[in-house]
């Protein structure tokens, strides 16, 4: 038991020092992927912008991932094949966040690729869906059968939509995912 505080606590401190290294290095990170974020009227600052959060989460992702797949310390608690598209689905995030960044997507063809990604990560791991909704303040179950995979892909849509609109400039979404992997990885 001892030992798994040790691994715990090792992994925390490695992620800290690691994104404090990327913290203090955001722009040199930001000129390598070539992302800048101009300075616009429908913006609130003034200066040009650095939006590197997604590779910062997409670094901290790979490392968990290499943490949990290499070295065996479940992280994820997921099986190997589950934990692999898990991986493959944050990498296609990535990328289209790359792509938007850095060309500025469309509205709808963001939302056909991310639709498009879900399902293609939904498709592979089918351990991933909701079965069944709980409401506990009316004591109610709904079965969600043949519906599963389309209200999980929606609800799914749906949290990285609000996701994209937390405000990333005073660093509360980078602040709130720290809070969840450190929750994943204590918790879970």
């Amino acid at each position: 038991m001892f030992h798994l505080y040790i691994n715990i606590i090792s992994t925390i401190l490695l992620l800290i020092l690691i994104n404090f290294f990327l913290f203090i290095h955001y722009k040199k990170i930001s000129k390598f992927f070539i992302i800048y974020d101009s300075i616009k009227k429908s913006k609130f600052h003034k200066k040009k912008g650095y939006p590197i959060g997604g590779v910062i989460f997409f670094i901290n992702i790979l490392l968990l991932f290499i943490i949990n797949y290499f070295l065996d310390f479940e992280i994820f608690h997921l099986k190997k094949n589950n934990l692999l598209f898990f991986f493959l689905c944050c990498f296609m995030l990535f990328v289209l966040g790359i792509f938007d960044d850095k060309y500025n997507i469309s509205h709808n063809k963001k939302f056909f690729f991310l639709t498009l990604i879900f399902y293609i990560f939904f498709t592979l791991d089918n351990t991933a869906y909701l079965s069944e909704l709980r409401f506990q303040t009316i004591s109610k179950d709904l079965n969600l059968n043949s519906y599963s995979k389309f209200i999980t892909i929606f609800f799914f849509l749906l949290f990285l939509n609000a996701f994209n609109m937390f405000d990333g400039v005073n660093m509360q979404a980078g602040f709130y995912s720290f809070l969840v992997i450190i929750f994943f990885i204590i918790f879970i």
